[in-house]
């Protein structure tokens, strides 16, 4: 039995997976979830997963309606659960709210034409290059485009790329996995250093691998946890992977950060 007042028992619960309560968590994207704990995690799941049709990238609200209107929970709700997942996100069309399942997008642009068009006059610079040397899951790429796709230019976005506004800049993300390649390249238009904190921040947020690697010219890299340790010290030089002596500055435009959840790119 869950009480109400029971607040460490409902966050231990929740960090094993024995329930799913989102009131403790520290992103909330909406005060809805805050009032449900849901003690049976595995129907939580089968429920979205008829939500999630195989292969339907994009679907409305009666869509949901019609899947959950015997479960007791309202259709709104199971909504702000996916968008709270990082599985869904919203985009307007034809003045209708619509929802994209990110992990059923094609997997390369279906439009270079209108992509070509979008980035077309703008100074599209490398921001960074994260490499991951043992293994880049899909969903680290998903969880960001579920998290800017609502911000999309022209609907561009796919399985592995999606070109979108922040902080009034143009950003263009891209997944490369192969068997010997695992990166997510970020270019953003003049480099604002705004946008491209942001989404550093993000990514490591989503996924900080061990051994995770940055580049801010796309060829030399340095480990990320090497990176932060040089910059609490406040050295001036950190070794790349492969033993070239690179400064610290150029990745850290705003110097030593004690607390390092802001290290800057």
């Amino acid at each position: 039995m869950i009480l109400e007042n029971d607040y460490h028992k409902q966050i231990l619960l929740d960090d094993t997976g024995a329930v799913v309560c989102f009131r403790f968590r520290k992103e909330i994207k909406t005060s809805m979830l805050k009032e449900y704990v849901f003690t049976n995690p595995v129907w939580l799941t089968e429920i979205i997963y008829k939500i999630l049709k195989k292969g339907k990238a994009e679907f409305d609200q009666q869509h949901v309606e019609a899947i959950v209107f015997n479960d007791g929970l309202n259709a709104t709700l199971w909504i702000e659960i996916m968008k709270q997942f990082e599985l869904i996100f919203e985009i307007e069309k034809k003045n209708e709210k619509k929802y994209v399942v990110a992990q059923y997008l094609p997997e390369t642009c279906t439009n270079q034409d209108a992509y070509e068009m979008a980035i077309a006059g703008k100074k599209m610079e490398h921001a960074f290059t994260l490499n991951y040397p043992d293994f880049l899951p899909q969903s680290n790429f998903l969880r960001l485009l579920a998290k800017y796709g609502k911000q999309n230019i022209s609907y561009l976005y796919w399985k592995k790329g999606m070109l979108f506004f922040l902080n009034r800049k143009t950003v263009f993300g891209e997944c490369i996995i192969k068997a010997d390649e695992r990166k997510i390249v970020i270019s953003i238009q003049d480099r604002d250093e705004t946008a491209t904190k942001e989404i550093f921040d993000t990514l490591l947020t989503i996924d900080e691998a061990e051994n995770l690697q940055v580049s801010v010219n796309g060829n030399d890299f340095v480990e990320v946890r090497k990176l932060k340790e040089k910059v609490y010290k406040n050295n001036t030089e950190i070794d790349s992977v492969d033993s070239s002596a690179l400064m610290t500055s150029i990745y850290c435009l705003k110097g030593k950060n004690k607390n390092l959840q802001n290290l800057q790119l």
